[in-house]
């Protein structure tokens, strides 16, 4: 499951459950919210901009943050979450809660928090951009990376796959797409700069060529079959398995 950050700010109600799941109620239903009201009021922010499915869309992480809004004692838990459907209505799934914050004191959270509200009581739940790599880091084998300045995500790099841009994302690409006889195949066939190999061996079944350009040099491995330009002798060289032909050329008779 890809994990997405965002420039814009997710901002909904939430209505616990009775599982761990969070009931989003869109980003009007904060009309409650004094700090928001306004906002709403002048379409600054709405559920078809700020809504959580709107921006990270369903089954993609993002890192979340839950506040219970209350006279006596709210807290604030943040975490790493996303997004599921149950017969039209949208919920958080809290996959990985990571601390709550409770009278400004961060605590590490191996569970969600029960969130319990009164009548006077409601959820804010929204959005965040991490600041610490610590909180970026969600998985093993995952790599710190950002497809927008100042946005930084991350992407768990597979066994067998390195990590490569596709299509403008930056993603984990198993190495037999790399290397697959169709990719390889394109590839070869697609670029059209000065190809060099440094590889000291490269064996084909065939070679057709328009031409080719032999580089000139003083001598050359004594194998059977091995042909070179002579620098010396300036002529074109051939190994027979016993000792080195030259092919020459005369001028054709009148």
């Amino acid at each position: 499951m890809k994990l997405k950050t965002s420039r814009i700010q997710a901002l909904e109600k939430g209505l616990p459950t009775n599982t761990s799941d969070i009931e989003l109620l869109g980003t009007e239903a904060l009309i409650v919210d004094k700090d928001y009201a306004q906002l709403i009021e002048q379409k600054e922010i709405s559920s078809s901009t700020n809504s959580f499915i709107s921006l990270f869309g369903i089954n993609t992480k993002f890192f979340y943050s839950i506040t219970l809004v209350c006279e006596d004692h709210g807290f604030t838990e943040r975490g790493l979450g996303y997004v599921s459907e149950n017969e039209g209505k949208f919920f958080l799934k809290r996959f990985r809660p990571f601390y709550m914050i409770d009278n400004g004191i961060p605590i590490p959270l191996l569970k969600p928090r029960p969130v319990v509200c009164s009548h006077n009581d409601y959820v804010m739940v929204s959005s965040y951009v991490p600041t610490t790599f610590v909180e970026v880091l969600t998985e093993a084998n995952s790599v710190i990376t950002s497809e927008s300045p100042h946005l930084p995500t991350s992407v768990v790099v597979n066994k067998n796959s390195v990590l490569g841009r596709h299509d403008g994302n930056l993603e984990s690409l198993p190495l037999d797409s790399l290397v697959g006889e169709e990719s390889a195949r394109k590839s070869v066939t697609d670029y059209n700069k000065n190809l060099s190999l440094k590889s000291p061996k490269v064996d084909i079944k065939r070679l057709t060529a328009n031409n080719i350009q032999l580089n000139t040099m003083k001598n050359a491995p004594e194998r059977k079959g091995v042909i070179y330009y002579d620098e010396t002798d300036d002529c074109i060289k051939y190994y027979d398995g016993t000792k080195w032909r030259s092919l020459v050329w005369q001028e054709d008779g009148p």
